[in-house]
């Protein structure tokens, strides 16, 4: 089991992010996913790891969106996986709309990343035959 030791949060002028204490290689396991609390309605706490099943994340949903993320969540293994090399001390982020169909509560993107979605919203809320779904283990990230 690996567990979520080495991840604290911080809070910065109210703003929570979740940071390492370790530095990660590229496809290292961080951590699991929690399913200790699996629900079928999104909030802003959980993750969708099924059609209608959707795991409170605990410490995890202090997690930052990036369109360039630098974690994956793996909803099929219920694992958070390094994406690229991370340093000790790195705000960890990933790509929202990669793990939910239907999202809580849509954004505005202020992330900077060249390939910047923008706003910030869940698949099902986009009605193009040429969307494509995002996978959780797809380390492209559109």
């Amino acid at each position: 089991m690996v567990s979520m030791d080495t991840l604290t949060i911080k809070t910065e002028n109210k703003f929570r992010s979740l940071v390492t204490k370790q530095a990660y290689t590229k496809g290292q396991v961080i951590c699991e996913i929690p399913t200790e609390k699996v629900i079928d309605k999104a909030n802003r706490y959980t993750v969708q790891i099924g059609r209608d099943r959707h795991t409170e994340v605990g410490k995890l949903s202090a997690l930052n969106h990036s369109c360039d993320p630098n974690v994956i969540l793996d909803t099929e293994r219920l694992l958070m996986v390094a994406r690229r090399d991370i340093e000790k001390g790195e705000e960890l982020s990933f790509f929202y709309p990669a793990t939910e169909w239907e999202m809580d509560a849509p954004f505005i993107c202020l992330c900077g990343a060249a390939n910047c979605i923008h706003v910030v919203a869940a698949p099902a809320s986009f009605h193009f035959p040429h969307w494509r779904i995002i996978t959780s283990t797809d380390t492209s990230v559109r």
